[in-house]
Order: C-alpha cells, then sequence, then structure tokens
C-alpha cells in the first residue's frame, strides 16, 4: 500500500505535467490565443523586452520587433500582441502560482531527502539568499551602464539568466 506522502508526490508530479502538457498542446492549437496572448504576451514577451533594454517588444505574425517609447507601443497594440517590460496583474498571478506550486514541489524533494528538519539548512542557505539580491544588482547595474552608452558584458539571450523572475530560477539551479 502506497503511503500518503508518495500520492502526495505523484499528484504534485501530475500536476505539474498535465499544467506543462496543456500550454503545450494549447501552444500547438491555439498557437495565437495561448502562446502569443497569454504566454509570450504576459511571460516572456516582457523578459525579452526588458533583455533588449526595450520599453516593449511587438510580436506581429513570426517577428518581433523591440519599441523604445510608450507612444510607439500604443500604436502598435493596433497590429500585435504588446508585451511591456515589467510585471502585469496576470503574470504576478502566475507567477504567484508557480512559486507556490515550486514550494510545495521542494517541500517534497526536502522531506524525500529529509533535510527540510535541520535548522542548519536555512543557515546554510542563507549565502544562496544573499547571493540572489547581488546578481539582481549586477543586472540593475548593467542596464545603467546600458544607458549611459556603456557595451554590456552580457548579451541577450545570456542576460536572461539574470532577470527577474528568471534570476531566482537561476539561483535556485546554483542552490542544488
Amino acid at each position: 500500500m502506497e503511503t500518503e506522502e508518495v500520492l502526495s508526490e505523484r499528484a504534485w508530479l501530475g500536476g505539474a505535467l498535465a499544467l506543462v502538457g496543456g500550454l503545450v498542446v494549447g501552444s500547438l492549437a491555439l498557437p495565437g490565443l495561448v502562446y502569443d496572448r497569454f504566454v509570450w504576451q504576459y511571460f516572456w514577451g516582457p523578459i525579452y523586452s526588458d533583455a533588449n533594454n526595450a520599453v516593449c517588444a511587438v510580436k506581429d505574425g513570426g517577428s518581433v520587433e523591440l519599441l523604445g517609447s510608450t507612444a510607439a507601443c500604443r500604436a502598435a497594440a493596433e497590429t500585435g500582441v504588446v508585451a511591456y517590460t515589467g510585471y502585469t496583474t496576470v503574470s504576478t498571478v502566475g507567477y504567484m502560482v508557480i512559486l507556490l506550486f515550486a514550494i510545495l514541489g521542494v517541500l517534497h524533494l526536502l522531506d524525500r531527502i529529509e533535510v527540510g528538519e535541520d535548522r542548519r539548512l536555512v543557515v546554510a542557505l542563507l549565502p544562496f539568499m544573499l547571493f540572489g539580491g547581488a546578481l539582481r544588482v549586477v543586472e540593475d547595474v548593467t542596464d545603467s551602464a546600458v544607458r549611459a552608452g556603456v557595451e554590456p558584458i552580457l548579451t541577450y539571450p545570456l542576460n536572461t539568466l539574470f532577470i527577474s523572475p528568471i534570476i531566482y530560477v537561476t539561483v535556485f539551479l546554483v542552490t542544488l
């Protein structure tokens, strides 16, 4: 007989696979609606725009154009899908759901490897929390340098690893 813990882990894994599978199938079946107007507009487009120091990115068919002014972005909304740099209500709620789901997954992982109840774990992870903040500073300084006319050390696509929220995944993977 399976334990409640194993069933909970399987339910979490099933939920993760269903979510990813639903997004993949939806993106293939209805790319203009699921990918362009949801995944790209609220999640990947803002990161792409930020990584290229633009105000927004406009996806029109198969091409993406980076724009540098709010007025140009508003005008482009008539012809394409506009993704503004930064967070929106949709992306914030989406990231919140992903974070809560990821926390449940990490709790399952910590229970599985039997280290989650040791307080020394928190102390051991503290440098990684500071590391994440330091990486955010590096990304912000790089943006300031680009605005001042200095060539960035990291360019797209590598600089996306340091843009929020991807930076949190980067720090998590380094921590593992």
